[in-house]
């Protein structure tokens, strides 16, 4: 229960940071927070 707990917060908190609403924002708005995305991303694997 514990472990699948730990797993669904960290999910979660990961899918936030991916799941941008492609359809709510132009093409090029997404590619910047795609971007932004993947750079807070490489900032918390980096540590």
């Amino acid at each position: 229960m514990h472990q699948a707990q730990r797993f669904l917060s960290t999910h979660a908190a990961v899918y936030k940071i991916f799941n941008l609403g492609r359809r709510l924002v132009s093409a090029k708005h997404y590619r910047v927070l795609r971007q932004l995305a993947f750079a807070s991303w490489n900032a918390v694997v980096a540590d």
